[in-house]
């Protein structure tokens, strides 16, 4: 048996191992897929419920707006202009770029002009220049801000697209 080994030649190693990579890659992204699937059967259903209720109620436009149209979360941003000192070396500094300083133009018309948006978020307030930071303590390093950002939840209204296309091509509006 060791001569017929020893006869036999080698085969190539890159093939088992590209077949073993591309088994891995189809192991690890099976449970990815089965949530994916799980989303997609779940939005099914919904989306059966919600056209088992529209034909429940197509006579009572009332009802219809209430299934029709969602109430969406949004945050809300104002920019306020007062005077405030807060210590600067235990504050926390957050960069917004690209599309992510969107959320505050709403607020600060000038936030898309820079590179990136500057977003300071202070962990002390102190009320006058002389005071000690609770976690810094002797070196606290007082600064002033005069522009803040606070935001407040609100809520939208926005029609279901896709449902409320297919009722107003089917009732001829």
């Amino acid at each position: 048996m060791l001569e017929y080994f020893l006869t036999q030649n080698a085969h190539c190693v890159e093939d088992s191992l590209s077949v073993n990579c591309a088994r891995n890659v189809i192991l690890q992204l099976s449970y990815p897929m089965a949530l994916i699937s799980a989303s997609v059967q779940e939005a099914l259903a919904k989306n059966k419920e919600k056209q088992a209720l529209i034909k429940k109620y197509e006579n009572d436009e009332k009802e219809l707006r209430k299934i029709l149209i969602k109430r969406i979360p949004i945050k809300k941003w104002k920019l306020e202009y007062y005077d405030k000192k807060y210590c600067e070396r235990c504050s926390a500094q957050a960069l917004y770029y690209g599309n992510d300083r969107l959320h505050f133009v709403e607020a600060d018309a000038y936030a898309m002009n820079e590179e990136h948006y500057s977003l300071t978020t202070p962990k002390n307030y102190l009320e006058n220049w002389t005071d000690l930071c609770p976690t810094c303590e002797k070196n606290t390093r007082p600064v002033k801000g005069t522009r803040w950002l606070s935001w407040s939840l609100e809520t939208r209204e926005e029609e279901d697209v896709t449902e409320a296309a297919r009722l107003k091509e089917k009732l001829g509006l």
